[in-house]
């Protein structure tokens, strides 16, 4: 696959993986370089994928949706 550098204003990076019941998040702060993953259950809200964040990331953020198929990854997870 090939490597590309995002040059962008927000300060975090989270690709959503949608499942039927459930979806993936894998995230990039790039203000302080932690990476982080989780699974939300039951179809979340966007409101809890956006508290998701909140919780320890810098803002802005950047939302990749379906990213599996789109060919977005975050690096170092």
């Amino acid at each position: 696959m090939a490597q590309y550098t995002i040059n962008s204003d927000h300060a975090t990076l989270i690709a959503i993986d949608q499942h039927a019941r459930s979806c993936n998040l894998s995230a990039l702060d790039l203000s302080t370089g932690e990476a982080r993953r989780t699974r939300l259950s039951n179809c979340p809200a966007a409101a809890e994928v956006a508290g998701w964040a909140a919780g320890w990331a810098t803002p802005p953020y950047l939302f990749a949706y379906e990213s599996g198929p789109c060919g977005f990854a975050v690096p170092a997870l």
